[in-house]
């Protein structure tokens, strides 16, 4: 029993962190894509960030009226039930559903839902003002000379999923993109500053 509670935990661990590293690239590159230039990052190691970024399956600048018969009822009144305050969400007409974005205070959320309407994840952006201590703890006692600059943090609809956290981190070197789960750090990516 035991080991098969293990190899759970493992096999939930390795779908998070293939879900985790796909949103790295949009979490780093749509939060921060002005602040590359800033930190003087050689662009032999970063893409071209000159052009806005697409995420694959949503049209790029097209954006679904909620009212829009196109958006599926369900995904709506899921969004609605779930998050009972927010008016006039943006929608996204995804290749395997949809996606509902909205802005709170500080706090950017994108809600992703499957094409019958049924939830699939969320994930929030926000700054180290945010960030649960547990998690800031792992990663200031090991990346201690850098600043916390963004983080997105993903909830995915799991049984017994635990929350990952992509954190990005900066130094006057270089600039780290961090994978948490679980108060471990899986996955370590590292751009150099000129």
């Amino acid at each position: 029993m035991k080991n098969l509670k293990t190899i759970k935990q493992t096999k939930m661990k390795s779908i998070f962190l293939a879900f985790a590293i796909a949103v790295i690239s949009l979490f780093t590159f749509n939060v921060h894509v002005a602040a590359q230039y800033d930190l003087g990052i050689n662009e032999e190691d970063m893409p071209d960030l000159s052009r806005p970024v697409t995420i694959p399956g949503i049209p790029a600048d097209s954006t679904i009226d909620n009212t829009s018969k196109d958006i599926n009822e369900r995904a709506v009144k899921n969004f609605q039930k779930q998050f009972p305050g927010i008016v006039n969400p943006s929608w996204y007409k995804a290749s395997d559903g949809f996606i509902a974005s909205f802005k709170e205070n500080t706090m950017k959320t994108r809600v992703s839902y499957d094409k019958k309407g049924r939830f699939k994840n969320i994930v929030n952006y926000y700054g180290e003002e945010m960030l649960p201590q547990d998690v800031r703890k792992v990663v200031k006692s090991i990346y201690y000379d850098y600043a916390i600059i963004s983080v997105a943090e993903i909830n995915v609809n799991i049984n017994d999923a635990k929350t990952t956290y992509i954190v990005s981190i900066q130094s006057e070197n270089s600039l780290k993109i961090l994978t948490v789960y679980d108060s471990e750090i899986f996955s370590v990516k590292e751009y150099k500053t000129v």
